[in-house]
């Protein structure tokens, strides 16, 4: 089989400027941030909840530190989740200009690196919405239900 073979498929984007590399973390930066900090929290939420096992109606250590804790992992969650929208943002914008070609590949319309941008961008700005599970760890009493 010859390069010159016109049923080989040929890169839908033999130009492309965005890495592997960057569409994994694009993809998938701001929803694993999301889950590390979500399961996290929950655990500083309620460790100082439990002494020796048993659940106890105020928290029985000072939950000063795991208040801090909450907050840092919150804050450095948020700007992972923000930093693969701008990667997935700025990958979206750099292949504007793959799409549809002299091939038979099924994504003609849009090549799978722009695809992968899309969806990041969209991951990316969901999983920013951190903010919110944040703000339910604040809100709702800590030791009590």
């Amino acid at each position: 089989m010859s390069s010159a073979d016109p049923h080989v498929s040929h890169h839908p984007a033999p130009q492309r400027q965005v890495l592997p590399r960057q569409s994994f973390f694009a993809v998938f930066g701001g929803p694993l941030a999301w889950f590390l900090q979500l399961n996290a929290d929950f655990a500083l939420a309620s460790n100082p909840c439990f002494i020796n096992n048993e659940r106890s109606i105020v928290p029985h250590l000072s939950p000063d530190w795991t208040w801090r804790a909450m907050i840092v992992i919150a804050v450095a969650a948020l700007a992972v989740a923000l930093a693969a929208t701008l990667v997935a943002w700025r990958a979206y914008r750099l292949t504007k200009e793959e799409s549809s070609g002299d091939h038979d590949l099924m994504e003609i319309g849009a090549g799978r690196t722009r695809f992968l941008a899309l969806w990041g961008t969209c991951l990316g700005a969901g999983s920013a919405l951190i903010i919110m599970t944040t703000l339910a760890f604040f809100a709702l009493p800590r030791c009590a239900g």
